[in-house]
């Protein structure tokens, strides 16, 4: 998930985030992620539209125009969410990122144990309900990213799973 200051939230536009360049933290893409250099710099290019699609979410839900404030991130995107977090610890690049772009800096916040201990009883309480309720909850997300971001970042994010992993967060830490 992601966190910011409530009601003062700014970002630059898309196109001005996405000119945002960083070859350092690209090759640690590459070699923490195993990945081509074309694939680091498409990653790259992802986590910042992600990041500015995350400001935008918040910022629509304080208009009241979307029912949360969060972009989730599932093992569609686990991929994606890595490279989120090797930006995160190039610290110093990180924070100026999110103070230039978006005015504040971008909190990365793991979905809490509790969480996912409610969900599981909610799935044993009543799996057809929580699936229900899950497909819902999926289906207002791409919609909505598909209005901000376009049809090719559904097609690459979740039906071409281009950025799904099976990394773990031992192999980052290498």
């Amino acid at each position: 998930m992601m966190d910011a200051a409530t009601l003062s939230l700014t970002s630059a536009s898309l196109e001005t985030v996405l000119s945002y360049q960083n070859d350092e933290l690209v090759r640690r893409f590459q070699n923490k992620l195993s990945v081509d250099s074309d694939m680091a710099y498409e990653l790259f290019t992802e986590v910042k539209r992600f990041l500015w699609l995350s400001v935008e979410r918040k910022k629509d839900f304080e208009l009241g125009l979307v029912p949360n404030n969060t972009l989730k991130i599932d093992h569609d995107l686990e991929l994606l969410d890595q490279a989120w977090h090797l930006f995160i610890l190039s610290t110093k690049d990180y924070i100026e990122f999110c103070q230039t772009y978006f005015g504040t800096y971008l909190h990365h916040h793991p979905i809490p144990t509790s969480v996912h201990e409610e969900m599981r009883l909610s799935f044993q309480r009543d799996p057809v309900a929580f699936g229900q309720k899950q497909k819902e909850e999926f289906k207002e997300m791409l919609s909505w990213i598909y209005d901000r971001a376009g049809k090719e970042v559904v097609q690459r994010w979740f039906l071409d799973k281009l950025y799904a992993s099976d990394l773990n967060a031992n192999q980052i830490s290498q």
